[in-house]
């Protein structure tokens, strides 16, 4: 009986051990920023010709702020994950070294 404990235990470990370099692995993976594809006529020196405005401004302006307001979410998106996988994985550690003391008391005891 003391044996089918002891193994359960590590099977338990085991699993919570790639649960937790799971988590710490992906705690580095990020959302890529997204970037506005300039117009091509942009580097042309007549551009004031071709220039539109919109409402009295340039009519990329709102694209742009949009952009830059949705890589703020990005950013707060990123930083959340981050903290949130490296709680999970330190989280799944502890449950692993748990696991591994309840092993080694199953064979003591």
């Amino acid at each position: 009986m003391k044996w089918a404990l002891f193994a359960i235990w590590l099977i338990f470990a085991g699993i919570f051990g790639v649960l937790a370099w799971q988590n710490w692995k992906m705690k580095n993976k990020k959302v890529p920023h997204i970037t506005i594809q300039e117009r091509p006529m942009r580097t042309n020196s007549n551009w004031t010709i071709l220039q539109a405005e919109v409402g009295g401004e340039d009519i990329d302006a709102p694209q742009r702020r949009f952009v830059d307001e949705f890589n703020k979410y990005i950013d707060d998106y990123n930083q959340s994950q981050y903290k949130s996988n490296k709680l999970q994985a330190t989280g799944y550690w502890i449950a692993c070294g748990t696991a591994v003391f309840s092993a080694v008391i199953a064979l003591i005891i």
